[in-house]
């Protein structure tokens, strides 16, 4: 809380480009490499001197750029925090899940997968942005705010790189391992994503090789190694309609059958919006407040109905596992809020929609 308040009274005395600093070093500390390009369209408005402010962090020996495993003639490179510039985001950061001995882990790891790490990285930052939003420059009104939205949402956030998290399974085959491409965790929501994004390069069958490892986990060593109690998914991101379907129904049978929360989201049409409503805390929950007893009919209602929404919300692990054992419990519990929601007069706030059935 103490470093969240120094950032924001930093925004308020006007010292934008150090929040910004921040939260570029942050970024790398979880998505590991960033290109100028990246750096570019998450950070900065178009035309802003993206080299000069990532001179400057090279120059304060935070960052350094990085061509290992690419060859000359491709001219690809990114950056990646030195161990200044680790020591930094622990500074700012003090929560912050940094395996030991990541400076000598990215001076050796090559760039391979170039598209499949951007494509991470892509996942990572659509869940800090609005739809509209962009990088600041000039720091009007609307501009602070949005960058205060984005960093409140880090906040909420433990993002775990590939290779951050190995598990290590004793099968009766032999001893494998699952290594997700991300391992997401919201204390406030208190769920664990394994993130795996597809990129239609593997058959079903390798794919359902991949759930069934995880399957084993939930089922025999998830809680000896997590004991939070924070409800684990396992999400799959994937290119297309079609792929989606595919995996689906294999996360189903190995997965969902057997209890287990698992999610298949297609990139760039229903990722970004399932994410950020099982991720993120609900600002609605703040100014839910119970109806005073003996009140308007209409309001108690509308009372009830929005809290039951946030409740639908905040619990939303708790609710998909009651849909998947008994579903038509829930369905009917969900028509009756709207039934009775119908009978009173609309609700003064015309923004609020009740929940979908």
């Amino acid at each position: 809380m103490e470093n969240k308040n120094k950032r924001e009274r930093c925004i308020e005395r006007g010292q934008l480009e150090v929040v910004r600093d921040l939260e570029i070093l942050r970024a790398l500390a979880r998505v590991r490499f960033l290109t100028k390009w990246e750096i570019a369209e998450n950070f900065f408005t178009d035309g802003c001197p993206v080299k000069e402010r990532i001179g400057r962090l090279a120059n304060r020996h935070l960052i350094r750029c990085h061509r290992r495993g690419v060859a000359a003639s491709h001219g690809y490179s990114a950056w990646c925090l030195t161990t200044a510039g680790i020591k930094a985001v622990l500074d700012a950061f003090p929560n912050e899940q940094i395996p030991s001995g990541l400076d000598q882990r990215l001076q050796s790891q090559p760039l391979i997968d170039l598209e499949h790490r951007e494509a991470i990285s892509r996942v990572y930052f659509n869940l800090l942005r609005s739809e509209s939003s962009e990088g600041f420059e000039h720091g009007s009104q609307d501009e602070v705010e949005e960058w205060v939205d984005r960093v409140r949402r880090a906040d909420q956030l433990q993002w775990q790189s590939d290779g951050d998290v190995v598990i290590q399974l004793n099968k009766e085959s032999g001893e494998v391992r699952l290594v997700p491409d991300a391992t997401v965790t919201a204390p406030a929501k208190r769920v664990r994503l394994f993130i795996e994004f597809d990129r239609s390069n593997k058959g079903l069958s390798r794919i359902e090789e991949h759930l069934s490892r995880y399957a084993f986990f939930l089922r025999s060593g998830y809680t000896r190694r997590y004991a939070d109690g924070f409800a684990p998914w396992v999400v799959f991101v994937v290119k297309s309609e079609g792929r989606r379907v595919g995996i689906a129904r294999l996360a189903e049978r190995l997965l969902g059958q057997a209890g287990h929360h698992a999610r298949v989201l297609v990139a760039n049409r229903d990722a970004t919006p399932w994410l950020s409503e099982i991720l993120f805390k609900d600002e609605d929950a703040d100014w839910v407040q119970p109806a005073a007893p003996g009140g308007d009919l209409g309001q108690v209602v509308r009372a009830f109905v929005r809290s039951n929404h946030v409740f639908l919300r905040e619990a939303a692990p708790m609710f998909e596992k009651i849909e998947g054992q008994i579903p038509e419990m829930l369905a009917c519990w969900k028509r009756s809020l709207h039934a009775l929601a119908e009978c009173v007069p609309s609700s003064p706030d015309p923004g609020y929609r009740l929940p979908s059935e």
